[in-house]
């Protein structure tokens, strides 16, 4: 069970990563369709991955390397919306 669980973790960071890309891609070519798409991709993704991961201490170190960086993309991206609102 718990090999399954560590699968999942990946997948949805992984996925999560993947969002933050084509959302930074879409953004530099200007598509506001996709940006709006990939904005709930991001929201859906980011609260599945980290409520799992806010109950236990990570042990895996990808998974504890994936989280680090989807935070940190995740505070880029908020930054980068509240500039988009205002522009």
């Amino acid at each position: 069970m718990e090999n399954k669980m560590v699968l999942f973790r990946v997948v949805i960071h992984l996925a999560l990563f993947a969002a933050f890309i084509a959302y930074y891609i879409s953004l530099y070519c200007g598509n506001d369709n996709n940006i709006s798409t990939y904005t709930n991709l991001i929201l859906i993704f980011t609260c599945s991955g980290f409520a799992l991961d806010s109950k236990k201490n990570i042990q895996n170190k990808c998974i504890n390397y994936l989280t680090k960086i989807n935070g940190i993309l995740l505070l880029i991206w908020i930054i980068v919306t509240v500039i988009r609102l205002f522009i």
